[in-house]
């Protein structure tokens, strides 16, 4: 099975146990945000960060919490489902997870 539709279908299966159908597929979209590095030729580099995808979401999450807490929701999903993906390529391949805390890549055999 090609690996972003392996991306794709468990967040998208996971979200569907608690979403209806369209937030679903939205999820499982956001679930691929990761390997959007691919169009610029650079595949699991940053955007396969943990540290760099945590700085990011956790303002979004603080202030939608703040502002607006009835979808405040929607960014935590979406920064599962990209912590998801991040630990799904840790058994497949080496990746940078701690970038950029440290240029050592991870794998779990």
């Amino acid at each position: 099975m090609p690996e972003p539709l392996l991306h794709y279908a468990l967040t998208f299966t996971l979200a569907k146990t608690r979403l209806n159908l369209r937030k679903s597929l939205l999820i499982g979209l956001a679930g691929l945000i990761p390997d959007l590095d691919v169009l610029i030729k650079i595949h699991r580099w940053a955007t396969h960060s943990i540290i760099l995808t945590t700085l990011i979401m956790a303002p979004i999450i603080i202030l939608l919490y703040i502002k607006k807490k009835r979808v405040a929701w929607i960014p935590l999903v979406i920064y599962l489902a990209i912590l998801g993906h991040i630990t799904m390529d840790l058994f497949q391949a080496y990746t940078p997870i701690l970038y950029p805390i440290t240029n050592q890549v991870y794998r779990i055999d």
